[in-house]
């Protein structure tokens, strides 16, 4: 049951200039009704999350209750209101809210069939259509919490098939076969949890983790079979002057790594060719029987990074959310963006997008900024990117439940130094009033899916 402060009713909003009212998009009693003619001229070949009106289709718990940590506190929770009857007093702490209801992060599989969820130990795979779920995976040790999820497509004995890695609070990575259901393969190496894993673009056996242990690895996650061990650590970076890595970033061809830290700084670190290739051959020695364990640190140093962005005004304040590559779709049309970082600090209350090639230590080469204010300076809020027909969007939940979406490749406003960029629009419902953790996008954008910290899966889909 949603607890929380009495929300508004519409579905959607808009936000342009300076101004903060929100209107209903579409509506007859917003006054903001396209005639059928233009509709279709302003749209062309946009995607559905550049123009439509989305509406809650689906609102669906989560199995966040079933973990441990939620049974402790409501078993603190009975401890404490029998010592209030005992006492016949009311103590401030006994209205201390639930911490332990959080679905940390979800996913679309690369072919858009299903959504991944995770909460507590469990994964869940969600049929978001239908608003149902269709699998689940529950974790033996009832003390693992899962707090990242990554898909990836590889090349398998029986063709190509879909691996989902979950990871957490135990510091392994889970690699979960979703059509038998069960977890195949346990990748070993992090002595903390891990917050936050994204596989490479085009080399999909590449993931790369981040843990609370100072270190991010890149691992080669093999053939997705128990018949044969054949994962490898290929590297591993020292995270530690930012305390710890809370996101991590790989560029397309793998050369670059940048890595989002805890107390704010950015990590920059280079991937030489000439490296990738030896980790390569080392990887395929080992498989075949030529070498030691690759999970054994001998031999392996931690790769230290090229450059070091300090936090602070400049660039970010306290623990980052989130680093993201623009990649640059996979059509013609190439854009300023390309090969630039987006960004959030959870103190900076705005995304900041900016090229690695050309900052310097103390100096992001800032290409644009996207106005996040009013979001009270939470943290672990994950946002994602829409690359696709030349379009660029981004899309993130703010720590009121609702959704905020920005269009990356809205023309400047004038010349020189431009404001802050407002979202295009901000898609919000009375029933979700909680932190968004993590949102994830259908293929065709058609359908988004949202996860808060409050046990509770949203379906919001494009009208017809």
């Amino acid at each position: 049951m949603l607890t929380g402060k009495h929300r508004r009713t519409s579905t959607a909003s808009t936000q342009s200039g300076t101004s903060t009212k929100r209107a209903r998009i579409g509506s007859a009693d917003s006054g903001i009704v396209d005639d059928s003619a233009r509709k279709k001229a302003r749209r062309g070949d946009q995607l559905p999350i550049a123009y439509a009106n989305y509406e809650l289709r689906h609102r669906i718990q989560g199995f966040a209750h079933e973990g441990i940590q939620h049974k402790h506190y409501l078993e603190q929770q009975n401890v404490k209101s029998s010592k209030k009857s005992r006492k016949g007093r009311k103590d401030e702490e006994d209205d201390q809210e639930d911490e332990h209801l959080d679905l940390w992060s979800c996913a679309y599989d690369p072919l858009g069939a299903s959504v991944a969820v995770c909460g507590a130990n469990s994964v869940l795979l969600l049929d978001a259509r239908h608003g149902r779920y269709t699998m689940k995976y529950t974790h033996p040790e009832d003390q693992e919490e899962f707090y990242t999820l990554a898909w990836t497509r590889v090349s398998a004995p029986q063709g190509h098939v879909n691996v989902l890695a979950a990871a957490g609070r135990l510091g392994s990575v889970k690699l979960i076969d979703p059509l038998q259901q069960y977890c195949y393969r346990y990748l070993m190496g992090h002595s903390q949890p891990v917050l936050h894993m994204t596989f490479a673009k085009n080399d999909p056996n590449w993931l790369v983790t981040a843990s609370a242990d100072g270190y991010a690895r890149l691992w080669d996650i093999g053939t997705p079979s128990n018949e044969l061990e054949d994962s490898k650590c290929l590297a591993i970076f020292n995270c530690r002057q930012g305390k710890y890595p809370t996101s991590v970033a790989l560029s397309a061809d793998a050369s670059e790594l940048v890595v989002g830290t805890h107390q704010g700084e950015v990590l920059h670190f280079h991937l030489p060719k000439s490296k990738l290739t030896q980790w390569r051959r080392r990887a395929t020695a080992k498989a075949a029987g030529k070498g030691d364990d690759a999970n054994d640190k001998t031999g392996m140093h931690a790769l230290e990074p090229k450059q070091v962005h300090p936090r602070g005004k400049a660039w970010h304040n306290g623990h980052i959310d989130g680093v993201h590559y623009i990649y640059g779709d996979d059509t013609e049309n190439s854009h300023e963006f390309d090969g630039c970082i987006v960004s959030r600090g959870a103190n900076d209350e705005k995304f900041t997008i900016w090229d690695p090639s050309t900052s310097k230590k103390a100096a992001p080469d800032v290409r644009r900024v996207l106005d996040y204010s009013g979001t009270n300076q939470s943290s672990g809020l994950r946002f994602t990117l829409i690359e696709q027909q030349g379009q660029k969007m981004l899309l993130s939940g703010d720590d009121q439940g609702d959704l905020r979406v920005y269009d990356l490749t809205a023309p400047k406003t004038g010349k020189g130094r431009q404001p802050a960029q407002k979202s295009k629009k901000v898609l919000w419902h009375n029933d979700s009033v909680h932190l968004i953790r993590d949102v994830c996008v259908s293929p065709d954008t058609a359908t988004l899916v949202a996860v808060d910290s409050n046990n509770t899966v949203f379906v919001w889909a494009a009208s017809a």
